[in-house]
């Protein structure tokens, strides 16, 4: 019984463990996540010194085109005029065509580096982290409000 209670006490110490060491989304710098896509794509050192400061670039774009039209907050959008609902639209049909044309934009840069299978993968791997941050950030917001 005292192996018992041993076991399931290791197993709690190592899921807290595991999660406390679980990087915070908002924490991963692009630098960082550029380093993680080229070990997840398998390029060698000469292809990820090429990748890495090509991607942190991308990422640093696409965090200011969020930081100049943030997504307001549907709970404010409710309650808000026909103007500033308007601009909330607007904004995001910005974003999306900003974004579109920086992917263009980047594509061809990655074509010089990368085979097209694994431009596909990047593309593939960029999406599932996406879902990764949605998923967490739904999780967060059943817990209650977040600290930054």
């Amino acid at each position: 019984m005292k192996k018992f209670h041993l076991v399931i006490l290791l197993a709690i110490v190592t899921i807290f463990t595991v999660s406390a060491a679980d990087v915070d989304v908002h924490r991963v710098t692009p630098a960082r996540r550029a380093e993680a896509i080229a070990r997840q794509l398998h390029l060698d050192a000469s292809l990820s010194k090429r990748f890495i400061p090509v991607y942190t670039e991308y990422c640093s774009k696409v965090d200011a085109i969020f930081s100049k039209y943030p997504a307001p907050n549907p709970g404010k959008l409710r309650d808000a005029d026909d103007a500033a609902i308007k601009t909330a639209t607007d904004n995001r049909f910005k974003v999306a065509r900003l974004l579109m044309e920086l992917r263009e934009q980047y594509y061809k840069k990655y074509q010089k580096i990368l085979s097209p299978r694994q431009i596909d993968k990047l593309y593939r791997v960029e999406k599932n982290y996406e879902h990764q941050l949605h998923r967490r950030e739904k999780n967060k917001s059943k817990k209650g409000p977040r600290c930054r």
